[in-house]
């Protein structure tokens, strides 16, 4: 009986953790987003070792163009355009073991639907690096954000949405109905002014 308490303890501990260790993986935020998009991507940056985290590199996925990023206290961010790589770098202890911070940074999404593959780079205090850079089933995986098509009216890198003009025919139809209603409303004022006219 004490045997099965503990295995059964056992397990459900594992499974209880194991939430924790998925979570504790490098990730990249939203997981999914729409073509052509300015979208705010976020890094998650969880310590899982005894050393503290000092820079992480993140190299953009073909089709995503960088645009800008948000300061983070305690880190310098920069971004190489020839090798298309994101970096930040510790001014100070960096993240401690046990800790996390997020880095946001503002990408357009490619035109045509896909999925962006992000790998990134975690550099340690001990001269350690883990690259986040295998597929979903393996112990390092990499973020991956799924783009899709979108009806939706585009926003520009300022938040801005686009409006389309109006073609050629939604103007005739829109003058056409502006004229009639024009019309109509000075018809009624004739008809009015000729009953008063008749009475007097």
């Amino acid at each position: 009986m004490k045997k099965w308490l503990i295995a059964s303890g056992l397990t459900v501990g594992l499974v209880g953790s194991f939430p924790a260790l998925v979570s504790a993986h490098v990730s990249v935020t939203p997981s999914e987003s729409k073509t052509g998009a300015y979208e705010t991507y976020t890094v998650k940056v969880p310590v899982e070792k005894e050393s503290n985290t000092t820079k992480i590199v993140l190299k953009m996925p073909e089709g995503a163009k960088y645009v800008s990023y948000e300061p983070v206290a305690g880190f310098e961010t920069t971004f190489d355009k020839t090798k298309n790589i994101l970096t930040w770098k510790a001014t100070g202890e960096g993240i401690k073991p046990g800790q996390f911070m997020r880095f946001s940074f503002i990408s357009s999404n490619p035109e045509k639907s896909t999925t962006l593959k992000w790998d990134a780079f975690q550099y340690s205090e001990d001269g350690s690096i883990v690259e986040w850079t295998g597929d979903e089933n393996s112990d390092t995986p990499h973020a991956e954000t799924k783009i899709t098509t979108s009806n939706a009216p585009k926003e520009d890198a300022h938040g801005n949405v686009a409006i389309s003009q109006p073609d050629e025919k939604q103007e005739m139809a829109a003058w056409f109905l502006y004229t009639t209603l024009g019309i109509s409303v000075l018809a009624i004022a004739m008809s009015l002014f000729t009953l008063f006219r008749k009475k007097k």
